[in-house]
């Protein structure tokens, strides 16, 4: 598509002159903002080809068309019309050019840095012992081997928590007294309600086997006191076991991402019509951005990723190193350009007098997302 604005003739016998007709004009925008809201901000000067950015005779402040408020009023093909117009005919162009969204992967951390994170639970060395281990076990308060005919009179004491307590998980709790008739067995620590009744498949007078239940939300990993109660109101010392919560795989909070998740960076590079200065690279055409994320110390993350709008992601650095909690990633970029001498040449006139040509249109657009192994019912 080629478009060719003449500048009609009311408006040249105030604005020409001959050093402006020498000059170029530079207009970039830079906007590191979110996706959805980009913020249009920059300042264009226009000035000779190798002069300093000052105020004089030689140079004058304008608007460059990114910079221009939408319904700021210029001259297309002899006729009225806004910049808004012609900023949204060059977006449609680089839309159209750069095509529908796409994802490119950032990394993935080593399964080594999650494993336990994940839910994993250890058990001690002396699961799955046979019963009669009891008898080696000694009690905490009175270093005595356990009689496992304990006096009816005597409290239950629990010698030993096996392993971890984990949502869904299986155990065994060791000790003594704990009485021919089934008892209740509680865990107290930092749960929603602070308390839960842990269910039990068996109970004898030396163990009882316990099923943590699944539905166990909102706890992150902590250290819990277990209380066993005999059927007729007797309660043990609480013994000290560790919860570890069960994972569930989350997807990071934009607000998480420093200085933000999304970025965009929109440019043009514009020259009046006799210009022949040296031509300029594009700010929008390639470069390179660093972010860095952290989420709660009880999640770890896992994998990243880009959602590119316009132009690519060429390449990610940092991301598999670090705490588990946290990231420093730089992201490589290339924008999507309409360079004009091949394509479409865009010529406007504005108050600045003289044809203007935007010899090259270029954006990057993209948002970063990551995922993280959390307890369930945490954010990360």
């Amino acid at each position: 598509m080629s478009h060719e604005y003449l500048r009609p003739a009311c408006n040249t016998h105030t604005r020409a002159s001959s050093s402006l007709e020498t000059v170029r004009l530079v207009v970039t925008l830079l906007a590191a903002t979110a996706i959805a809201s980009p913020a249009f901000a920059s300042t264009a000067v226009l000035q000779k080809p190798g002069a300093a950015a000052t105020a004089s005779a030689t140079t004058k402040p304008v608007k460059g068309l990114l910079y221009m408020p939408d319904e700021a009023v210029i001259t297309v093909d002899g006729k009225r019309s806004t910049a808004g117009a012609l900023k949204r005919q060059i977006d449609a162009d680089l839309a159209q050019k750069a095509g529908p969204p796409k994802t490119v992967s950032g990394g993935t951390r080593q399964p080594a840095q999650n494993q336990a994170l994940r839910g994993a639970v250890i058990r001690s060395t002396t699961a799955n012992v046979p019963l009669d281990r009891a008898t080696a076990i000694n009690v905490s308060q009175t270093n005595s081997a356990i009689d496992l005919k304990c006096n009816d009179k005597g409290p239950p004491a629990i010698a030993e928590v096996e392993g971890h307590l984990k949502p869904g998980g299986k155990t065994s709790i060791w000790g003594r007294c704990f009485g021919e008739l089934s008892g209740r067995v509680e865990m107290i620590g930092q749960f929603p309600n602070g308390k839960i009744v842990v269910p039990f498949t068996k109970w004898s007078m030396t163990s009882v086997e316990i099923e943590m239940p699944a539905s166990i939300r909102g706890a992150a990993d902590h250290a819990v006191a277990v209380t066993l109660i005999t059927a007729d109101g007797k309660v043990s010392l609480a013994k000290q076991a560790q919860f570890v919560a069960a994972r569930e795989r989350i997807e990071v909070s934009d607000r998480l991402w420093n200085p933000s998740a999304g970025f965009e960076l929109s440019s043009t590079v514009e020259t009046l019509n006799t210009d022949t200065g040296v031509k300029r690279n594009n700010p929008a055409q390639t470069g390179q951005i660093a972010r860095s994320l952290r989420v709660n110390p009880q999640c770890a993350l896992d994998n990243m990723e880009a959602t590119v709008l316009a132009g690519n992601v060429t390449r990610f650095q940092g991301w598999e190193a670090g705490p588990a909690n946290e990231a420093s990633v730089t992201i490589d970029w290339v924008g999507t350009c309409i360079n004009t001498t091949t394509t479409t040449n865009y010529h406007y006139v504005a108050a600045i007098g003289g044809s203007i040509t935007i010899s090259s249109a270029c954006k990057v657009a993209f948002a970063t997302r990551a995922w993280a192994y959390c307890p369930v019912g945490i954010a990360p």
